[in-house]
């Protein structure tokens, strides 16, 4: 958890086991008091300032992306896939990520690693 964090910094409060999800890798999880993504975007298009949010990540430790991260020695591999983990986590609250071609760009290079992976044991 503190790795992913410290990959997140700021993107996120705090990083924990999430006991919730049942088939995502992670979720975003907003504190109790927080204004919720929508009611933010209505205020802001009504011209009021909306107060900063930060979410917190809950990992899922039993899905097969998290335990690859949690199992990862280099660190390179490591920032993209716990980038890649919360962007998806993003993208499922039906937000817009704020780089999409660095998005794209990680997605494709840890598919192309685990191409090459799987020629080597071939």
């Amino acid at each position: 958890m503190r790795r992913v964090k410290q990959v997140l910094g700021e993107r996120v409060d705090e990083v924990r086991v999430g006991e919730r999800l049942r088939q995502s890798a992670a979720c975003l999880v907003l504190g109790e008091y927080d204004l919720g993504y929508q009611m933010r975007e209505m205020l802001t298009a009504a011209g009021h300032e909306a107060p900063a949010i930060v979410p917190s990540l809950e990992l899922n430790l039993e899905h097969s992306l998290v335990r690859r991260l949690d199992g990862e020695k280099d660190p390179a591999r490591f920032e993209r896939l716990a980038l890649l983990v919360f962007e998806q986590a993003v993208l499922a609250e039906g937000r817009q990520l704020e780089d999409p071609a660095a998005f794209v760009a990680r997605m494709n290079e840890l598919l192309t690693d685990l191409q090459s992976a799987a020629d080597k044991s071939s």
